[in-house]
């Protein structure tokens, strides 16, 4: 089956651009040593294949002479490296005929197929290549309803960290639909490498972890210091720009986005292109600490005008019965006292929270990372995120504009062509007569700020009152008697809306009843 993968060509990588990459040292060594490697890279490919792989003889492309623990997929070399990813060598079209290949990769639930090959790539290995210029036809995978992507990558070699990073997104959505086979010539150097880049992307394990678990499942992989380095320079790349909490304070909103979506799924990028992910997954969880599953996000239909109050997320749309039962009033109650001290002591560290987003968990990880943990770190991790931005966000006269522009009770003024919100191509807010408005009061501000005070004004209730000072230091690093006072507005006009939800499912439930 073709298919388009998720568009990862426009990203604006804001990420060191110096020759000097963070590396995370990992120690590994390679199996193939560097005059090894060199030598193999200068020889002509057809003397390659002749020299080192021992031409139409070649093993990686034999069918046979591989023990039974070698062939997770029967008639190809191949290992399962996780439980969702197979490395393999390349198969050939006399393979997938003899072994049935294509029926063993629906048996195992294989999706798609990396190849990272490049075109007449060890020509004069094992069966003559196809018309195709590799060993087997990627039209009849698709046919078969399979999924196929081709990312050629030098033998031997890698692509830049850049690429590296681009893949292993596609590797993320091809997962969502299923297994995920990868091969190079012998699956060893170079599929192993990126299979190591996506448990160090997608899983914040450290490269030596990556590589060292790899080779477990795959011996003699990711063969050259070239490989090694990469695995080392994406993981050090992830622990500098990528972490929940990031070291230097005092970022920007815009050039935040652009750092987060350098490294979050594609597929993520659209939902989080507003409201930070980190923000949402936090909120979330406090909602559904309290409402439990009874929480969705629901979108209205599309539309050119840009609406902040759904924004990308969606409408919160809870069942409030949750929230009166015993288990969901204790939970508010804890989440309120957990806001009412924050504001009360606004330094109160907790150097766990900290120190383990800050080092370990990166904007990729944290969905898993917060599973299990409880509300104290969660409104911990808030804060200290909110912290992390340059304050104030605008002027404070366009602060306290929007929250009457956003209130709860001007539900028409935003569907109003004449004040709707839009992006320009300079990514500057403008209305819809053109007038730009102030370059610090942008819609992904906007967002920002009205998904986060929609969220917490259904886990603290009536208590509102506790974290109008919080929301204020959040928003300009000060408090601000105007600025307290708008907020407050805000979060009153937000409880009373609330209200307005619950006497209408109280109603609903009357009426069934």
């Amino acid at each position: 089956m073709a298919t388009n993968p998720p568009n990862t060509n426009n990203a604006k990588v804001s990420i060191d651009h110096s020759h000097q990459r963070p590396l995370q040292p990992s120690n590994a060594k390679p199996t193939y040593s560097l005059i090894r490697t060199n030598i193999i890279r200068i020889t002509p490919e057809s003397m390659q294949c002749k020299l080192y792989c021992r031409g139409p003889a070649c093993k990686y492309c034999s069918p046979t002479g591989w023990s039974e623990a070698d062939q997770a997929i029967r008639g190809l070399y191949s290992s399962w490296v996780t439980d969702e990813m197979l490395a393999m060598s390349r198969p050939t079209q006399i393979a997938m005929q003899q072994y049935d290949i294509l029926k063993q990769f629906k048996q195992t639930k294989i999706k798609t197929i990396i190849n990272l090959q490049s075109l007449n790539e060890h020509a004069f290995c094992g069966p003559p290549l196809l018309l195709s210029g590799f060993s087997y036809d990627p039209e009849v995978i698709m046919k078969n309803n399979v999924y196929y992507y081709n990312f050629a990558m030098p033998d031997f070699g890698v692509s830049n960290v850049y690429s590296i990073l681009n893949i292993v997104k596609v590797m993320w959505f091809a997962l969502k639909q299923g297994r995920v086979a990868i091969h190079c010539h012998a699956g060893l150097g170079r599929t192993c490498t990126l299979i190591a880049c996506y448990l160090v992307w997608s899983q914040s394990m450290t490269a030596a972890d990556a590589i060292t678990y790899v080779r477990s499942k795959r011996k003699n992989s990711i063969q050259s210091m070239k490989q090694i380095m990469l695995v080392e320079q994406l993981a050090g790349i992830m622990e500098k720009y990528a972490v929940v909490l990031p070291m230097e304070l005092g970022q920007s909103i815009e050039s935040y986005f652009i750092t987060q979506n350098d490294f979050i799924a594609s597929e993520e990028v659209r939902k989080y292109s507003h409201v930070p992910k980190v923000i949402f997954v936090i909120c979330d969880r406090l909602l559904r600490l309290i409402f439990e599953k009874n929480v969705r996000y629901e979108m209205g239909p599309e539309e050119a005008i840009h609406n902040v109050r759904s924004c990308t997320i969606g409408k919160i749309v809870v069942k409030w019965k949750k929230a009166f039962a015993t288990k969901g009033r204790a939970q508010m109650r804890y989440v309120v006292n957990l806001f009412a001290r924050l504001s009360a002591f606004p330094f109160e560290k907790n150097e766990a929270v900290q120190t383990r987003f800050q080092s370990e968990v990166t904007l990729v990880s944290i969905d898993e990372a917060l599973d299990g943990i409880d509300a104290s770190q969660l409104v911990s991790l808030l804060n200290y995120y909110m912290d992390t931005f340059k304050r104030p966000f605008c002027k404070q006269e366009e602060l306290i504009s929007a929250f009457e522009r956003f209130s709860p009770n001007n539900t028409a003024l935003e569907n109003t062509r004449a004040n709707a919100t839009t992006i320009d191509s300079t990514g500057q807010s403008t209305d819809n007569t053109g007038r730009k408005r102030h370059s610090h009061c942008n819609a992904p501000w906007q967002c920002l700020v009205f998904y986060l005070c929609n969220a917490l004004s259904y886990v603290i209730g009536e208590n509102y009152e506790v974290i109008v000072d919080l929301i204020a230091i959040w928003l300009t690093n000060e408090v601000n008697v105007n600025v307290k006072s708008a907020i407050h507005n805000h979060m009153r006009d937000l409880f009373a809306r609330n209200l307005s939800e619950q006497e209408r499912e109280a109603l609903d439930y009357k009426n069934v009843a």
